[in-house]
């Protein structure tokens, strides 16, 4: 597979978290990956950076310091976590608790892209800004714990998500919540139904073909809206969005026999 070309302000700003942590932290950075839609050659203007920081050792308090305030000196949308370079050969489910940070918030927690997703995109595709190549990693892959954290996911966010769109069903929802929602669902039916993963564009596209043609329009939509930023005037207000996107991921739920409540 050949790796995407960075776009320049990405590469500057995965380069530029290279040189602070080997200045503020020597010793301690062993790798530097991103993945996410980078590595699926699909980085949209609102796109995030997302990156896998691979490390000599386990971080101390001292470390932890430095790391948040590193992150300060970074953009928001650079998004990841730091694991012991050793611990990529391990179930990511069953990581210890690491340093990371999502959309500028720093924590020491487990990050929600330590997942099997995130493992396989690294083994398959992952973008080497600093140290050993990834193909050459040592990384954990299996299908059944992908399939198994796909189905969590599934049950443990969708379905609640779809649960609280089902309970306001004049809320309306915005182009972007429609992408999330609609790209979202179709990425882990792909998973579970093709046993490949794939990017939410990737997803978008397969369900074009996959899903039932009253999907059609919503799809259209929500690719228009992640790849283009535009809302393509397809539904008459945020109200009818909402309804169709629902339509969707019941569909796609369903098929995996979990079903939203009825509102009384």
């Amino acid at each position: 597979m050949s790796t995407p070309q960075l776009p320049s302000d990405v590469r500057a700003t995965a380069q530029r978290a290279v040189r602070l942590i080997d200045e503020r932290l020597p010793g301690y950075l062993d790798g530097m990956y991103l993945h996410g839609s980078l590595c699926w050659g699909e980085y949209f203007d609102d796109s995030d950076i997302d990156f896998v920081a691979t490390t000599t050792r386990r971080p101390n308090e001292t470390d932890i310091a430095k790391l948040q305030q590193i992150h300060r000196d970074l953009p928001d949308h650079f998004d990841g976590f730091y694991v012991p370079t050793t611990q990529l050969a391990e179930d990511p489910s069953v990581l210890p608790v690491h340093p990371g940070v999502l959309h500028g918030k720093f924590t020491v927690a487990h990050h929600c892209d330590a997942n099997q997703v995130t493992w396989q995109e690294l083994a398959e595709r992952g973008i080497t800004v600093h140290g050993p190549d990834a193909g050459e990693l040592d990384i954990f892959t299996s299908d059944t714990v992908l399939e198994l954290n796909t189905r969590t996911n599934l049950e443990g966010y969708w379905l609640p998500r779809l649960q609280g769109l089902v309970d306001t069903p004049d809320a309306g929802i915005s182009p972007r919540e429609a992408a999330w929602s609609v790209l979202g669902v179709l990425r882990l039916h792909h998973a579970l139904t093709q046993h490949a993963i794939t990017s939410k564009s990737g997803a978008g596209r397969w369900g074009l073909e996959a899903m039932d043609e009253r999907h059609r329009p919503v799809i259209e939509h929500a690719l228009a809206w992640r790849e283009e930023g535009r809302d393509d005037g397809a539904f008459a207000d945020d109200a009818a969005r909402q309804s169709v996107t629902v339509d969707l991921m019941s569909d796609v739920l369903g098929q995996h026999d979990l079903h939203p409540t009825d509102t009384p």
